[in-house]
């Protein structure tokens, strides 16, 4: 049987969960919020992807965030000039 880690994963919290019930005990966090084989490979491929960006993607980004906050700095100025028009008029 040749079984992933995910997929080992996946069936040890579906017993667990299963136990948990019988017990009566529904409060518990595997009940709660059961693992996510799908959400756990998104994750995994996610992170893969972070971890072998080169350094001109790095770069872009951190200048593509700068820009952002930039842009989030003039909206907030706007906004407060908005507000102190209003409240003289």
């Amino acid at each position: 049987m040749d079984r992933s880690v995910d997929e080992l994963k996946d069936r040890y919290y579906k017993i667990c969960k299963a136990i948990l019930l019988v017990r009566g005990q529904n409060n518990h966090p595997i009940v709660q919020k059961p693992f996510d084989m799908e959400l756990e490979a998104r994750r995994k491929w996610n992170l893969e992807k972070l971890f072998t960006r080169t350094k001109e993607q790095l770069e872009k980004t951190k200048l593509y965030v700068q820009e952002i906050k930039k842009i989030e700095g003039k909206i907030k100025k706007e906004e407060k000039a908005a507000s102190d028009l209003a409240r003289l008029i």
